[in-house]
């Protein structure tokens, strides 16, 4: 079965030579075509990926950026439901992928309903198992690291209109039509703790990835050391935040107590006042 393994970029180029390093490791990769699709990046042009990056990929850009990464997966999906792929394999540019991905894929997509998330993250939480333990079952998932039959395509051109939550949408178009499997230990994982469904405090970030291939895991333990230094960096502006909060709540407390000494002394005042 082929696949069409599409990695939207957009600038960062330092980081999509990263992921790129990971996919050109997979395992059964010649039954896969990957595909770069440049979303109008200003830090570089179609001829800079074509040097950079080909044969081993093909570039697909466009003249202007689409405005959300929404956007472009849906030019993606357009793309994809007109080519003659039986699968597509929607890779972020911000991602370390297993050199096993593909392997996980033919093992087990045949056993989904047309939807498959290598990226079990716990901001997308399981509500069922499967008979298969490696997989549960999500209400929601991300686009980064899922793989779509082109059925499943067809329907969402067809019933789901682009929009700036283009991933939620899709969720929850597909509850009481499709199952969304995801792999239970993750194929992918994300570069760092900030991305558009990252924040800080609460992690896209994939459950039980373990690494396989040169790339990835050299990747990963690259990614390790960034995470220590991230984690490590919001735990001091934390604390920053937390000192100054207090010294504004001990600054109001004081002015309270002292707001209410002046009204004692006001109403004494005027008491004394009166018996004059």
């Amino acid at each position: 079965m082929k696949t069409l393994i599409a990695v939207p970029a957009f600038n960062r180029l330092d980081r999509l030579r990263d992921t790129m390093s990971t996919v050109f490791e997979l395992d059964g990769l010649t039954h896969a075509d990957v595909v770069i699709f440049n979303d109008g990046s200003t830090d570089y042009s179609h001829s800079d990926l074509t040097q950079e990056f080909a044969p081993q990929a093909q570039i697909v850009s466009s003249p202007t950026n689409s405005g959300r990464a929404d956007f472009a997966v849906h030019a993606i999906f357009n793309h994809f439901a007109q080519s003659g792929y039986q699968r597509l394999f929607l890779c972020d540019s911000d991602l370390i992928v297993s050199s096993s991905a593909l392997t996980f894929v033919d093992a087990h997509f045949s056993q989904t309903e047309g939807i498959l998330s290598l990226l079990n993250a716990s901001a997308h939480p399981a509500y069922a198992s499967t008979d298969a333990t490696d997989m549960v079952v999500k209400h929601s998932i991300g686009f980064a690291g899922t793989v779509w039959s082109q059925e499943v395509v067809a329907e969402v051109l067809r019933h789901v209109p682009q929009s700036t939550c283009y991933d939620w949408d899709i969720c929850t178009y597909m509850r009481g039509r499709r199952k969304i499997y995801c792999a239970a230990k993750s194929q992918v994982q994300h570069f760092g703790t900030h991305g558009q469904n990252s924040t800080g405090s609460s992690f896209d970030f994939g459950e039980g990835f373990t690494p396989t291939g040169q790339a990835a895991i050299s990747r990963s333990l690259a990614n390790l050391e960034r995470l220590v230094f991230e984690l490590k960096a919001q735990t001091q502006q934390h604390t920053a935040e937390t000192t100054a909060l207090r010294k504004q709540l001990r600054r109001r407390a004081k002015l309270q107590a002292l707001g209410l000494a002046l009204g004692a002394t006001a109403i004494t005042a005027v008491a004394l006042w009166g018996t004059l």
